[in-house]
């Protein structure tokens, strides 16, 4: 039998239950790609993560941290993801209204789905600062703050999925590494997709 990307399959260590990393190839090496591109050219930048999706969020700051961010700050009104952001070594608030306006970050992750909020969030991104968001939105359209983005110089990108060498080489890392930022553990706090349509902000 032929498996398409065998290169890419690697073993579950001992002990670990295959639905706590389900989403390991997807989740955990989009959240690497998505901070460590951002991070590439604002070394030891700032980094606002927006949560409130499940795991992605997450591990996006999960990553900033261990990819030595200055300063990593985690926002979600869920009170456990917010633990398990922290755990990984983040800041947690449960509002992005908890942080000081004049405190600008370099680099913000929107992994929250909410359009409001990351209009919010990308008005406290420093000059030449850049938002990455990995979604997910349904809405055909959503607005974002264009012209303080083009005053200010904020770029901006979407979803692009880390290269599969990528993929097992942060695997590889998260779980033979120091285990920090092992999959199974930022997985307790499920997704909230369920939730997006009737979510407030």
């Amino acid at each position: 039998m032929l498996v398409p990307f065998g290169a890419a399959l690697v073993p579950v260590p001992d002990g670990v239950a295959a639905d706590a990393v389900a989403s390991a190839s997807d989740n955990l090496s989009d959240a690497y790609g998505a901070v460590s591109r951002a991070l590439a050219t604002r070394p030891q930048g700032s980094v606002l993560v927006l949560g409130g999706t499940g795991s992605i969020g997450q591990w996006a700051a999960g990553w900033a941290v261990m990819l030595g961010a200055a300063r990593t700050v985690y926002v979600d009104r869920d009170e456990e993801s917010r633990g398990v952001a922290e755990g990984y070594g983040a800041t947690a608030v449960a509002s992005l209204d908890e942080l000081d306006r004049a405190d600008a970050f370099d680099v913000l992750i929107d992994a929250g789905a909410h359009a409001r909020r990351l209009a919010d969030a990308i008005g406290r991104l420093g000059a030449g600062g850049h938002c990455h968001s990995v979604g997910p939105y349904f809405e055909p359209t959503t607005a974002l703050p264009l012209g303080s983005m083009f005053m200010n110089g904020i770029s901006f990108s979407i979803r692009e999925p880390a290269p599969l060498d990528s993929a097992v080489t942060v695997w590889r890392v998260s779980v033979a590494g120091s285990g920090a930022l092992a999959p199974w553990y930022g997985a307790r706090a499920r997704s909230k997709l369920n939730n997006i349509g009737g979510s407030s902000y």
